[in-house]
């Protein structure tokens, strides 16, 4: 059926893998959702000749093997959906390679490859990622290292989750670009981010965060709803500034 757009077959009992002839037989696919299934084995390499795909969404089934490295060849993806699997970062690398591949590419939204042991570090070509994302989920994926500079080059970031992985060092300044975060979660890191809050974040008028630390003396100037269970220390210093972000 070469005229097939949309397969949509997500909250089933399937098993299984994926046919390895998936890309080649579909020319005009556009959204393929296979969530919450239970199909296993690899995400098949020619799924990326299946050129007009904007939505792949394979979260929530036991796919294994690594992320195809060859996801750029899609040049109308904008949704990419495999969190949790059981899904690796390429053998004897160290950087995650399918974040390279996607260096430079224009039409990324949404990224979410949390919950899948991918063991790894975050590169720092992650900052040459589309402007246009908005969505990047990689939480729970044994992240090691540090958060890289580069991430404040994606501008158009809304919503960035590091959590539970093993994440060290401090925030980069370079947070202070992405004006558009409304959600920056880097909580529950094994090795934990330390250092200063960066009084960067105080420029980030659309946050709503999960951080912990210290209080920046300039935070008690944004007029937002921001909850401080999780932030130590100096708390009595700025008591009097954080009844103002209630009123």
């Amino acid at each position: 059926m070469s005229s097939l757009e949309i397969i949509s077959f997500s909250y089933n009992n399937l098993s299984g893998r994926i046919p390895t002839t998936v890309g080649l037989h579909l020319p005009n696919l556009e959204r393929l959702y296979l969530v919450h299934n239970q199909i296993y084995g690899k995400i098949p390499l020619v799924i990326t000749n299946a050129s007009k795909l904007e939505i792949l969404s394979l979260a929530n089934n036991f796919l294994t093997g690594t992320i195809p490295t060859n996801l750029g060849n899609l040049h109308e993806l904008q949704y990419f959906f495999v969190h949790t699997n059981q899904l690796t970062n390429e053998p004897r690398e160290h950087e995650f390679r399918f974040v390279k591949s996607l260096a430079d590419y224009r039409m990324w939204r949404y990224l979410q490859v949390g919950s899948n042991p991918l063991n790894g570090v975050l590169p720092n070509s992650i900052g040459n990622l589309s402007s246009t994302i908005e969505n990047i989920y990689i939480s729970d994926a044994h992240i090691n290292g540090l958060i890289p500079t580069g991430i404040g080059n994606m501008s158009g970031l809304t919503g960035l989750d590091l959590v539970g992985n093993n994440l060290a060092g401090s925030i980069p300044s370079d947070v202070v670009k992405l004006k558009k975060i409304q959600g920056q979660y880097l909580n529950n890191n094994k090795w934990q981010l330390q250092g200063h809050i960066p009084e960067a974040v105080c420029h980030l008028t659309n946050l709503v965060n999960e951080l912990s630390g210290l209080i920046p003396e300039c935070l008690g100037n944004l007029i937002i709803e921001v909850s401080f269970d999780h932030f130590e220390n100096e708390w009595s210093s700025y008591s009097r500034r954080v009844t103002e972000f209630n009123r």
